[in-house]
């Protein structure tokens, strides 16, 4: 995609200040700009491709076009799509999460109104099921209920469905040094056990346990499938510039296969929890 089809409303939100973070974070090396309103940072490995970040007064124009310059070449180095980046823009201080619950050949471009909200019933639940894998934290319940409240559902993307949800990290004030914030623990252990499911085969496990820390996930990623389509699920997440990433995987994939063992696991684990 050229920065000729992203969106001039969308770009003129982005705030200069974010995008010089989050440029910094990926590697991209500051350098002086003189006295222009800019900031310009110089490529990791390639000292002919530069960023120049618009800052200064309201956004025109010229900062749009800025802008979407700045977007593509960011969309390039990481080879991602640049309208994901130019969401993620618009989610700072969010770790963003994308559930894509339909490949562009399994969508239809249309759901029932229930079906849709059926769909972010299960995007709330995984979220939900995620603040239950965080150890040993204090005052469960309320982290979680604040930590829900404050989730945010970002742009439409894409040629299938895929939702995405800015999940905020409530950073303490500069100079402060405070725990990992509970959303990140949430979403790192979250990805965590995800991709564990996916990689060893887990949804098969003993007794109908196919996520043993948290029994309830595998039952609700049912819930994020089409009705009447092959499941097709993948969830990935872009963690925010302004803490380190974690050692966790950015994203976890279930085809049918995996989805249909998945069902299967879950209504075992129902028939023997049954009197």
């Amino acid at each position: 995609m050229s920065s000729n089809h992203l969106s001039p409303d969308l770009l003129a939100r982005v705030d200069p200040g974010f995008v010089a973070r989050w440029a910094e974070a990926s590697g991209w090396a500051p350098v002086p700009a003189g006295k222009w309103p800019i900031r310009l940072f110089n490529h990791p490995t390639d000292p002919s491709t530069q960023l120049l970040i618009p800052l200064g007064g309201p956004p025109d124009d010229s900062f749009c076009r800025m802008m979407a310059d700045v977007v593509v070449r960011l969309a390039q180095k990481d080879d991602r799509p640049p309208v994901e980046v130019l969401h993620d823009l618009l989610l700072p201080g969010c770790d963003v999460l994308r559930f894509r619950v339909a490949e562009p050949g399994h969508w239809h471009g249309s759901l029932l109104l229930d079906q849709a909200v059926g769909l972010l019933q299960a995007v709330r639940q995984v979220l939900r099921a995620a603040c239950q894998l965080v150890p040993a934290s204090p005052d469960l319940p309320a982290a979680t209920q604040q930590f829900l409240q404050t989730c945010r559902l970002g742009q439409p993307e894409g040629e299938g469905l895929t939702f995405v949800v800015g999940c905020p990290l409530g950073l303490a004030p500069p100079g402060a040094s405070p725990p990992t914030p509970f959303a990140r623990e949430a979403i790192a252990q979250l990805m965590g056990a995800l991709a564990h499911g996916a990689q060893t085969d887990g949804f098969s496990g003993v007794n109908g346990s196919p996520l043993p820390d948290c029994p309830g996930l595998g039952e609700v990623l049912l819930g994020l499938r089409l009705p009447g389509e092959p499941g097709n699920l993948k969830i990935t997440v872009t963690w925010s510039p302004d803490l380190p990433p974690p050692e966790a995987p950015a994203q976890a994939q279930f085809g049918p296969e995996d989805l249909a063992a998945l069902e299967g696991v879950v209504r075992r684990r129902h028939a023997l929890a049954a009197p």
